[in-house]
C-alpha cells in the first residue's frame, strides 16, 4: 500500500479506538440498577455503534478479499481458503449454538414483546461463538507468531 493509503487508515484507527473508549466510558459512567431510560439510551448507542464497526470490519475484509481474488492467482488461492475457513467458523458456531431462550434482566419483557424468540436466542448464540472462536485464533496466532522464532 502507498503512503497515504497507510497514514490514512492509521488516522482511521485512531479515530475509531478514541470514539469506542469515549462511548465505553459514558456507558459505565451512566448505568445504574436499576437501568434508567437514559442508561438504556447509552446502552442501545453502544450497541449501534459496535454494529457499525462490525459492518465496517466485515465490508473491509470482503472488499479486501475480492480485491486480493483479481490481483493474483496465488493470492486468490489464500482468499478462497479465508473465505472457506470463515464459513466453517461460523458452521461450527451454529452448530454449537442453542435455541433456549436466555435469563438474563429484561428478558420477560423482551419474551413478552416477542422480540426474544428461539431463533433469535439461536443466531445470538451462534454470534457470540463465532467471537469466542475468533478471539481464541486470535490469542494462540498472537503466541504463535511471537514464539516461532525461538523454533528455527
Amino acid at each position: 500500500m502507498s503512503k497515504k493509503v497507510t497514514t490514512l487508515l492509521k488516522v482511521l484507527l485512531w479515530v475509531l479506538m478514541i470514539t469506542s473508549a469515549v462511548l465505553m466510558v459514558l456507558l459505565m459512567s451512566n448505568l445504574s440498577d436499576p437501568i434508567t431510560e437514559q442508561g438504556e439510551q447509552y446502552i442501545d448507542l453502544g450497541l449501534n455503534w459496535a454494529y457499525a464497526l462490525l459492518a465496517v470490519v466485515t465490508g473491509s475484509a470482503v472488499l479486501f478479499s475480492i480485491r486480493n481474488l483479481f490481483l493474483s492467482g496465488k493470492k486468490a488461492l489464500y482468499t478462497i481458503a479465508g473465505l472457506v475457513a470463515l464459513a466453517a467458523i461460523f458452521g461450527i458456531a451454529w452448530v454449537m449454538g442453542s435455541d433456549a431462550l436466555p435469563v438474563f434482566h429484561g428478558a420477560d419483557k423482551l419474551i413478552a414483546e416477542g422480540t426474544l424468540t428461539a431463533s433469535v436466542a439461536h443466531v445470538t448464540d451462534m454470534l457470540l461463538n463465532t467471537t469466542y472462536i475468533l478471539m481464541g485464533l486470535a490469542v494462540v496466532s498472537i503466541v504463535l507468531s511471537s514464539t516461532s522464532r525461538m523454533w528455527r
